[in-house]
């Protein structure tokens, strides 16, 4: 009985450090998110998003826990064209696809050096940021008052892939490095 007792506040206390992770994760990314609005270059579109980043690092280090923090961090720090419930609700989940996709890599600590720097630039910088402006741009465009032309859409898509992905890739992808080497150096490195 004792073995089980003491098991199950194990889980208890894991559980518990994940939510408070996940919140203080959550705060992290409501304030990131706030500072992106200083680098806006269109309405609802940031050339700096340092939230992005984060994403990175919270979905490799903490999974889903990571998702779900992205998610919540983003719907309670609102800016540009997250104006009403429907818009914070879709803008939130446009860019909370920058955490899901290296969720769902499950970045693991295998093959050599160049193979996993290649796997966590590929999830977590490339496809990530490539899928969540594919799902959000066109809101933009839509939503922006006026609505955006196809040249003004082209250049919001273009801001959007590209600062999210430089953003990762000079400040998301170092932070991984620091907080678990293993997911990009092989043994060999790490020796």
């Amino acid at each position: 009985m004792q073995g089980l007792s003491s098991e199950g506040s194990g889980r208890i206390g894991t559980v518990t450090i994940r939510i408070i992770v996940c919140a203080a994760t959550a705060a992290l990314f409501a304030l990131l998110n706030r500072a992106s609005a200083f680098f806006e270059v269109a309405e609802g579109v940031s050339l700096v998003f340092p939230a992005s980043a984060l994403a990175l690092v919270a979905a490799a280090l903490s999974g889903w826990w990571g998702v779900a923090a992205a998610f919540v961090g983003f719907m309670v720090s609102p800016w540009g064209l997250q104006t009403d419930l429907f818009r914070l609700v879709f803008f939130s989940l446009a860019v909370t696809v920058q955490a899901a996709v290296p969720a769902l890599a499950r970045f693991r600590p295998a093959g050599t050096t160049t193979a996993r720097v290649v796997r966590v630039v590929s999830y977590g910088a490339v496809l990530n940021t490539l899928l969540s402006a594919l799902v959000a741009v066109p809101g933009v465009a839509l939503l922006a008052n006026p609505p955006f032309d196809l040249r003004q859409t082209g250049l919001a898509f273009a801001s959007w892939f590209l600062g999210d992905m430089t953003t990762i890739v000079l400040l998301g992808v170092p932070a991984l490095l620091l907080l678990r080497p293993a997911l990009l150096l092989d043994e060999v490195q790490l020796a």
